[in-house]
Parts: C-alpha cells; structure tokens; sequence
C-alpha cells in the first residue's frame, strides 16, 4: 500500500509538472529545480521496484515524496499566478493604449474646432511630454502591474484635463 501511495505521488506531480512546463509556464529557475529534483525521484522509483524494501524506508519515501509535491505544485500555482498577471498586464496595457488615443483625438478635435487657448495648448505639450514618455514605457520589458496601474491613473487625470479643455 505504501509503495503505491508513493508511486501514485510520483506520477500524479510529475503529470502535473510536464503538463505545466509543455504549456510554457515554468520558469527556467523552476526548470532547474525540478531536475535537481528528478534526480532523487529516479533513484527512489528504481528502490520502489527492488526486494527488501521495509516500510520504514517507504514511509521516508513518502514524506520525500509529499514535500516535493508540494514544491512542484507552489511551482505550478506560481506559474499560474504570473499567468494571471500576464493577462491583467497586457489588459491595463491595453486601456492606456486606448487612454493615450482618446486623450490625442480629444485634443486635437478640439484644437483643429479653434477651442483650445494658448494656455491650455501649453499645458498639453507640457502633458505629451509625459504621454511620449509613457508610450515607450508601455513598450518596455520590465514593465509591472503596478507600473501600468500608475500609469492608468495618470492618464484618467490627463483625460479628465484634455476633455476639461475641449469644453
């Protein structure tokens, strides 16, 4: 019976952790933990199969076996959360794309509609100023959630001023 429980372990979080790995979830750094891993999960599959295998040695076994389960699944659900993430990324990048495009058609419809004064026209390029430095920002490799998030915010403001503007 303890040989199975340890053998259903051993297949139920590798399953679990080449589903997640094909579908491009693990990290590289996670990559290479579970081969450090692996490493022990053959020998112990080979000691499963030999005689005089006693159940103290399974029960060790098993316990081995439930602490790198739950590695691999911490491993799974982080990759699952940085998925997530991804997602919501892409989306706040998606509404400041959107933001961006609103808040130059709002201007420029109301400066080619002649109701935009010389002070409100300096005070958008000292906005685009800002808007150009956000664009190559939402382009950038490091860009985080929260970043995005901030950003989002300083557009809304920056809305709210254009459309203020267009009145």
């Amino acid at each position: 019976e303890c040989r199975a429980a340890n053998l259903n372990l051993d297949s139920e979080f590798y399953a679990t952790y080449t589903k997640a790995a094909r579908e491009g979830k693990i990290s590289s750094a996670e990559a290479a933990r579970y081969k450090q891993l692996e490493a022990g999960i053959i020998a112990r599959r080979a000691a499963l199969k030999k005689d005089g295998f006693t159940l103290a040695d399974c029960s060790a076994m098993n316990k081995l076996y439930q602490a790198e389960k739950v590695e691999v699944m911490t491993m799974v659900q982080g990759a699952e959360a940085r998925a997530s993430t991804k997602t919501v990324l892409a989306e706040c990048r998606a509404a400041n794309i959107k933001l961006d495009g609103e808040i130059d058609g709002i201007y420029k419809k109301a400066f080619s509609e002649g109701k935009i004064t010389p002070a409100e026209a300096a005070r958008y390029k000292q906005l685009e100023a800002g808007i150009i430095a956000r664009r190559a920002a939402l382009k950038s490799d490091g860009f985080t959630l929260a970043d995005c998030s901030t950003m989002n915010k300083l557009y809304q403001a920056e809305r709210i001023e254009v459309m203020t503007m267009s009145q």
